[in-house]
């Protein structure tokens, strides 16, 4: 089951026409798409700090490239509609339970 991670840190989100609430997602997803993490766009400024509040260690950051992890910045709206049912369950592609 994936998990969801958080951080306290806050950074001001910013409305837009196709984004109205100003919320984001950062989405780290598996090889084969299905995501794996998830973080509050808000609590990571950028790629690099996202990364680093899924993965303190630079050594999970590394497994994770190996395994073909990738970090995606998502609107809320297109995390709801793409990825918030996955996150409950199993990767079905895989007996990575992560």
């Amino acid at each position: 089951m994936a998990r969801t991670t958080t951080h306290a840190l806050q950074y001001p989100t910013t409305a837009t026409a196709d984004n109205p609430t100003g919320r984001t997602q950062w989405v780290i997803t598996k090889r084969c798409g299905c995501p794996r993490d998830v973080i509050e766009g808000s609590a990571a400024a950028d790629q690099e700090a996202a990364w680093k509040l899924a993965a303190p260690l630079r050594s999970e950051r590394n497994r994770l490239y190996a395994d073909g992890c990738t970090l995606h910045h998502v609107t809320h709206a297109e995390y709801l509609e793409r990825y918030s049912a996955l996150m409950t369950q199993s990767c079905p592609h895989s007996q990575d339970p992560r």
